[in-house]
């Protein structure tokens, strides 16, 4: 399954502490993140996460004095399998998707990946997904 989800991006400073000013006002408004990307990007970063409730997340970013932008992305769940990646990029890539940046992860023993990605274009992605990933 396939579905357009709002991630937030917080231009960030690397630096003891940085991360945890971010998750801990989220966790003070009580707002769970259910995706994170972190990467190694020198002395500042663009950490993406994809929080339960947006407003309240957007909300407690801006009193803590965090700048931040939200986007839509796409959610893609995955069989952890051999080759599921590769079916979901060729799909996309058939149809003249471009990806912009993906993060995914599983838990050991799940049976699906949640796999996030920017694409240039979310609703006909959606389409070729939902379509092609049955």
């Amino acid at each position: 399954m396939t579905k357009i989800r709002t991630q937030i991006s917080v231009h960030m400073e690397n630096r003891p502490g940085a991360l945890a000013e971010l998750t801990g006002a989220l966790m003070a408004a009580g707002v769970n993140i259910g995706g994170i990307s972190v990467p190694d990007a020198g002395e500042y970063g663009t950490v993406r996460i994809l929080p339960d409730d947006v407003m309240r997340a957007k909300d407690a970013l801006a009193e803590a004095g965090l700048p931040h932008a939200a986007a839509d992305v796409l959610e893609v769940q995955l069989p952890h399998e051999p080759g599921a990646l590769d079916k979901m990029a060729r799909l996309l890539a058939d149809q003249q998707v471009v990806i912009k940046y993906a993060y995914a992860t599983i838990a050991e023993g799940a049976e699906h990946a949640a796999c996030v990605l920017q694409v240039d274009d979310v609703h006909k992605a959606v389409q070729v997904l939902n379509r092609g990933l049955r």
